[in-house]
């Protein structure tokens, strides 16, 4: 038990009036320290008897929310004893907020309810609680407080946008597969024109430019099939805390248009194991991205490595908010074995700008890549 701020003032009045009353003799004085003194004495009887024993039970609903969308927290108090509780205040840590819920005095064996509503900002693993239950007189002179040591966690999941899924490998079929596989599902994508040989398709026939050439010519198709992709998280320092929390949230929403078009998920990162997923795990892998750490050492060299030890094909993402120089040469030597490589610079007009004035990479990294289409586009965001 302590006394508050206004019991510190209205002690310092009681003693001045009766000091000074004493002095010059003046009754009123004394009688207004002793007014005083009696209004401490009903605080502190007050104290005594509202004694109840509140214990604090918490409920989270959603459990998971993604960054920005809402999660209510919802506070029962249940006075265990046979006394009343008196007016309470649950002082409540929400992440870097610090809640005051006031409640009215609640009967012995009677529970009440208070809720408040949470927006994090930020992704991870949002800390709630610990609630302190601060209970004081009516005239709040004195005060007692007691912590409820229960925490809760909110998963707060990287936001999502919707986006198209990452390029698919293509594959040229043959000429009776082709026609097959264009009536069947259409997965199709113009790739050139080329001389019509036996077994093709009629329907594929150009023939605007059949009579511009004198023959016949046919459409070329790349056909596409469901892969896997490797997506690379640069979690190394960047000067920018927007900028690596970005690349976090880039990876989330590229991951999630994999996963949604059935295709096979490794994410590596450069302070990280790779994780595999597949199309029915999209929360796992998206809780998974919700404790990744950014602005952490590692090695991108190392991750490139990993990524063509464990990708088994497929294409490769990476998402990096470093984007120099340096780390373009390290992409373009160490990810053959690739048939595509995306690059997606977080960054802006720098991003971009380094992208366009770095001159691929030079000769040795040249002799390994074939040309630095393999490593365009780069998606500068």
């Amino acid at each position: 038990m302590r006394i508050t701020a206004r019991g510190l003032a209205l002690a310092f009045v009681a003693a001045g009036c009766y000091a000074l009353g004493r002095a010059i003799g003046v009754t009123e004085l004394l009688m207004m320290a002793t007014a005083c003194a009696v209004v401490f004495l009903i605080a502190l009887l007050a104290m005594v008897i509202q004694r109840g024993n509140v214990r604090v039970v918490r409920s989270i609903e959603p459990s998971f929310v993604s960054v920005g969308e809402e999660a209510i927290v919802t506070l029962s108090a249940v006075n265990l004893s046979n006394r009343s509780s008196g007016d309470l205040i649950l002082v409540e840590q929400a992440g870097d907020v610090s809640r005051s819920l006031p409640l009215e005095s609640i009967p012995g064996g009677v529970a009440a309810e208070t809720r408040y509503r949470c927006h994090p900002q930020r992704r991870g693993r949002m800390r709630i609680g610990p609630a302190l239950i601060r209970r004081s007189d009516i005239f709040g002179l004195m005060r007692r407080d007691r912590q409820d040591p229960r925490i809760d966690e909110l998963l707060v999941l990287p936001q999502v946008h919707r986006i198209a899924p990452p390029y698919r490998v293509a594959s040229r079929a043959s000429s009776q597969d082709r026609s097959a596989r264009v009536s069947s599902s259409g997965d199709a994508e113009f790739h050139a024109l080329r001389d019509y040989v036996e077994g093709d398709d009629l329907r594929h026939v150009h023939w605007a430019s059949s009579a511009r050439f004198g023959t016949l010519v046919v459409r070329q198709h790349e056909y596409f099939e469901p892969t896997a992709v490797t997506l690379l998280l640069d979690q190394r320092p960047t000067s920018d805390d927007d900028d690596a929390e970005f690349g976090v949230e880039t990876c989330a929403s590229i991951a999630s248009a994999a996963l949604d078009d059935s295709q096979r998920l490794i994410i590596i990162g450069t302070a990280t194991p790779a994780r595999r997923f597949t199309g029915d795990e999209r929360l796992p892998m998206l809780s998974h991205l919700a404790d990744v750490p950014v602005q952490v050492q590692g090695s991108l060299r190392r991750a490139l490595r990993e990524c063509r030890a464990s990708a088994g094909g497929g294409i490769l993402v990476i998402v990096t908010p470093n984007v120099s120089e340096e780390t373009l040469v390290d992409i373009a030597e160490l990810s053959v074995g690739f048939p595509r490589v995306h690059v997606v610079a977080i960054g802006g007009q720098d991003a971009r700008d380094v992208v366009r004035n770095t001159p691929v990479v030079g000769a040795a990294a040249s002799r390994r890549c074939r040309s630095l289409s393999r490593i365009l586009p780069i998606l500068s965001l």
